[in-house]
C-alpha cells in the first residue's frame, strides 16, 4: 500500500511532465498511418526513410535481436537497397574486412532496440523478403525517434523550469508557449522526430547536458553525470567534440574538485567506443567519417555563413525566426560586466554554438543535403532556443504578441515541411529561392 501511495504521489507530482510527453509524442506520430498505407501502395518509401543517410542506422536494431551481431548480412543490405529504392547508392554501410559495417555512428540504432524487440521477437517481422517487412521496420524506426524526441521536449521543458528559477521568472504560459516553439516550430519535429538521425540521438542527450548543467550551479552531484553523457554526445556524432572539449573544460575550471568524477563517468563510454571500433575498423581511434573520407571543409567561410544567416531554406530568419534572438542573446552575455555562473554556462554553450557555425559553414555539403532547413544544426536548437528564452520571457505585451506573430509562422514552416515536404527539400538549387517553404497544401504528392 505505501508503494501504490509512493509511486500515485510520483505520478501526480509529475502529471504535467507525462502529459507533455503524451501530446507530443502524439501529434509527433499524427501522420504515421498516412506515411504507411502511402509507402505501401506507392512502394516508395520516402515518406517514413527521410534520407539514405538513416538506412543503416534504421536496420541495427533488427541485426542485433535477430542474429545478435552490429554488422549487415547480405539479405539485410538487400533489403535496406529495397527501402531506399528511390537511390541503390547506399552509402550509409561500408563493406570493410569482409563485413557490412555502418559508415555512420550507430547510437541512434543502438537507442532504438528497445522499440524492435517485441515486433521481431514475435516474429511480426518474420524476415526482410517483403516490402511490407521493410515498411514495419521503417514504421518502428519512426515510433522510436518520436519517442526520443518527445523526451528531449519533455527534458527542455524541465530546463526552462530551472532558467525560471536561476532568473526569478515566474513559470507562466509563456513558458509553454515558447515549449510550444521548441517543439513544433524548429527542426526538432522537422527533422529529429522524424526517423534514426545522428542528430535524433544527438538532441536527446545535448538536451540532458544542458540540464545537468543548470542543475550543477545549485548542486555539484550532478558534475560526474554531466561526463557520462558527454561520452555518449561524442559517440552519437563525433563532430560533435567541439561541445566535449569546451564542456570537459567548463567542469575543470568551474567544478575541479568534480574533474576526476567527471572522467571517470566517461571511461565506460570510451571503452565501449574504442571496443567497437576495434570490432569493426580494426583499429580504436578512428571514425566512420574518416574510414570513408568524408572529412572535407572546402566550402568558403563566408559563403556557407551567409547561408546559415539569411538562406531562404537554411536560417533561423526565414524558417523559425524567434531564434535570431539567440544571437542578441550572445552578445548581451559576452559584453554584460558582472556574470554569474548562470552567464558563464551561457557563454560555454554560445560559444559552442559559434564554433560549430564555423565548422557547418565550411563543410563540403554545408546545406546539409536535402535535410530540411538547417538541418545540421538540430541538436544544437536547444542551445539557441535557451538563449532565445532569456530574451523573450522578460519582454512586454508588445514584444510578446510580435514573437506569437513570429512564432505562428515557425510553426507553419515546420508543419509545411513534415506533412507535406516529408521533411526534405532538395539541394543547391533551392539554398537560395523560397521554395522549400512555399505552401505545399494543394499540390499534388508524388508518393
Amino acid at each position: 500500500m505505501k508503494c501504490f501511495d509512493s509511486c500515485f504521489n510520483k505520478l501526480k507530482n509529475n502529471k504535467n511532465l507525462i502529459l507533455i510527453f503524451l501530446v507530443t509524442f502524439s501529434i509527433y506520430l499524427l501522420n504515421l498511418p498516412i506515411d504507411y498505407s502511402k509507402s505501401l501502395e506507392t512502394k516508395v518509401a520516402r515518406r517514413l526513410l527521410n534520407s539514405n543517410d538513416v538506412t543503416a542506422a534504421t536496420f541495427i536494431p533488427y541485426e542485433v535481436i535477430k542474429y545478435g551481431t552490429l554488422f549487415f548480412s547480405d539479405d539485410t543490405v538487400s533489403a535496406m537497397r529495397r527501402a531506399q529504392s528511390h537511390d541503390k547508392d547506399l552509402y550509409s554501410v561500408i563493406y570493410k574486412n569482409n563485413h557490412y559495417v555502418s559508415a555512420m555512428p550507430i547510437l541512434a540504432g543502438i537507442m532504438a532496440i528497445p522499440f524492435y524487440v517485441l515486433p521481431v521477437l514475435l516474429n511480426k517481422i518474420p524476415s526482410l523478403q517483403y516490402y511490407e517487412d521493410l515498411v514495419k521496420i521503417l514504421t518502428l524506426a519512426r515510433i522510436a525517434a518520436s519517442f526520443y524526441t518527445a523526451v528531449s521536449v519533455v527534458i527542455f521543458y524541465l530546463i526552462l523550469k530551472e532558467i525560471d528559477i536561476l532568473k526569478s521568472y515566474k513559470t507562466d504560459k509563456w513558458t509553454y508557449v515558447f515549449l510550444a516553439l521548441f517543439a513544433f516550430g524548429t527542426n526538432v519535429y522537422s527533422i529529429a522526430s522524424r526517423t534514426l538521425w545522428q542528430h535524433t540521438s544527438s538532441l536527446f542527450l545535448v538536451t540532458i547536458v544542458i540540464y545537468l548543467m543548470l542543475k550543477s550551479i545549485t548542486d555539484k552531484k550532478y558534475v560526474k553525470y554531466m561526463g557520462l553523457f558527454a561520452a555518449l554526445v561524442y559517440v552519437a556524432r563525433p563532430l560533435n567534440i567541439i561541445f566535449v572539449f569546451l564542456l570537459t573544460g567548463y567542469v575543470f575550471f568551474k567544478y575541479r574538485d568534480q574533474f576526476i568524477k567527471y572522467i571517470l563517468y566517461a571511461l565506460p563510454i570510451a571503452f565501449l567506443l574504442f571496443t567497437y571500433n576495434i570490432y569493426s575498423w580494426g583499429q580504436p581511434f578512428t571514425t566512420e567519417y574518416v574510414e570513408k573520407s568524408d572529412t572535407s571543409f572546402s566550402t568558403p567561410l563566408w559563403y556557407g555563413a551567409f547561408g546559415y544567416l539569411v538562406s531562404p531554406s537554411r536560417s533561423f530568419l526565414f524558417i523559425t525566426p524567434p531564434l535570431v534572438l539567440s544571437y542578441y542573446a550572445m552578445f548581451l552575455v559576452f559584453t554584460k560586466k558582472k556574470k554569474i555562473d548562470f552567464d558563464l554556462m551561457l557563454i560555454v554553450l554560445s560559444i559552442t554554438y559559434i564554433l560549430i557555425f564555423i565548422m557547418y559553414s565550411m563543410w563540403h555539403d554545408w546545406a546539409g543535403g536535402d535535410r530540411f532547413g538547417y538541418g545540421f544544426f538540430t541538436e544544437w536548437v536547444p542551445i539557441v532556443s535557451v538563449l532565445t528564452y532569456t530574451i523573450v520571457k522578460p519582454l512586454k505585451k508588445v514584444g510578446k504578441i510580435i514573437f506569437m506573430v513570429l512564432m505562428i509562422w515557425s510553426l507553419y514552416t515546420q508543419f509545411n515541411a513534415v506533412w507535406f515536404r516529408k521533411s526534405r527539400c532538395a539541394g543547391d538549387s533551392h539554398n537560395w529561392t523560397f521554395y522549400c517553404i512555399q505552401p505545399q497544401f494543394l499540390t499534388v504528392q508524388e508518393y
